[in-house]
């Protein structure tokens, strides 16, 4: 006799932002339009810039390096959605 799942396999996630459960992405796998993606290697991730949303008027300040970006970010006020995409290998032995 079968057991029948108590979880519902479903795409949809109502505490993501998105309300989806495949993170900054379409469920079909693709990049929503207007996404900023940050492509980061070993030699840029302390290099990498972005403008993140910085007070609640709205603000930009330009962001150096991937640590400074995310603490930024993680201070609320910057809404849009980010995909990093970490190019390489090395970062096993990355410093920050």
């Amino acid at each position: 006799m079968k057991k029948e799942s108590k979880c519902k396999q479903s795409n949809e996630n109502k505490e993501s932002p998105m309300k989806t459960g495949s993170g900054g992405y379409n469920d079909d796998g693709t990049v929503p339009t207007n996404e900023n993606i940050i492509y980061v290697t070993v030699s840029t991730v302390n290099t990498v810039k972005l403008d993140v949303i910085t007070n609640s008027k709205g603000s930009k300040t330009t962001c150096t390096g991937l640590v400074n970006i995310l603490t930024t970010y993680k201070r609320g006020y910057d809404k849009t959605h980010r995909i990093i995409r970490m190019v390489g290998e090395e970062y096993e032995n990355i410093k920050i």
